[in-house]
């Protein structure tokens, strides 16, 4: 697994949750979306400005839809995210114990484009980052799957404004994040890299690495859900960006023998 990793800068493990954790997440979930009077989830897409509750997602019409940090209400979450399966091998990578930082849970594909995790989900030590990705259900073709570049952490570093690897669009500008996406897919043609796709068993769940170029493939049937679950984390002694820019969301919570942060929600 490690040597898949070093090379391919992703790794699978196939049946690594068992059913009945997945589907009492599941169960806790959708009974905190529709706690009353107000859920206290939280949901973002590309096309909302601010993160929204989750009681008016329906009025989004986006794919990129996901309800974030859901960890943060849901005992079940933190036993999915944190499952021993996960927190094993993320501690084999970082050669010390994982921080959940972030997560995102979809039903539908999300179409995103191509990208680097580095840009987006910022680190003040940005290749001390993994994800792992949680089939919820069994992934059909044509639901918007999972799609990366296999080897793309091993390209050359691609620099914002000539220094950072997150962006920024004040300081870097639309153009340059334009630029980032081209060259992501013109150095899959240099490289003769060819993009595959994940179509997981529900429990199977996929690891990548930092800077693997991943995305979501069109959704070619709409009726298709893809239900999964996505979770960032950092390693122990490193810390997201969210953490100096919003102060209020400093804290770090313990569950079990590990530790889980959000950017969006506090305990008063």
């Amino acid at each position: 697994m490690l040597e898949q990793w070093h090379t391919k800068g992703m790794v699978v493990i196939q049946s690594a949750i068992e059913s009945q954790t997945i589907d009492a997440y599941l169960n806790e979930v959708e009974s905190l979306k529709h706690d009353k009077p107000t859920s206290p989830l939280l949901i973002t897409a590309s096309t909302l400005p601010e993160p929204t509750p989750y009681s008016e997602a329906q009025s989004v019409q986006n794919n990129s839809v996901r309800v974030v940090d859901d960890y943060f209400y849901s005992l079940c979450s933190r036993n999915l995210l944190l499952n021993p399966v996960i927190t094993n091998f993320l501690e084999s990578i970082f050669e010390t114990k994982p921080v959940l930082t972030q997560s995102l849970a979809f039903t539908m594909g999300s179409e995103q484009a191509i990208h680097q995790d580095t840009a987006f989900v910022r680190m003040n030590s940005p290749m001390k980052l993994a994800a792992v990705w949680i089939a919820l259900e069994d992934v059909t073709q044509g639901s918007g799957e999972l799609i990366y570049y296999p080897g793309s952490h091993r390209w050359s570093d691609y620099l914002f404004s000539g220094r950072f690897k997150h962006y920024d669009e004040e300081r870097d500008g639309p153009k340059q994040l334009s630029n980032w996406y081209l060259w992501m897919h013109d150095e899959a043609t240099r490289q003769n890299t060819i993009l595959e796709t994940f179509l997981p068993k529900k429990g199977d769940i996929l690891f990548w690495h930092a800077a693997l170029a991943h995305g979501g493939a069109p959704i070619e049937n709409p009726n298709a859900t893809r239900k999964s679950l996505v979770g960032h984390y950092c390693s122990e002694g490193s810390r997201p960006l969210y953490h100096y820019y919003k102060p209020g969301q400093r804290k770090l919570y313990k569950h079990n023998q590990f530790q889980f942060t959000t950017s969006y929600y506090r305990k008063e």
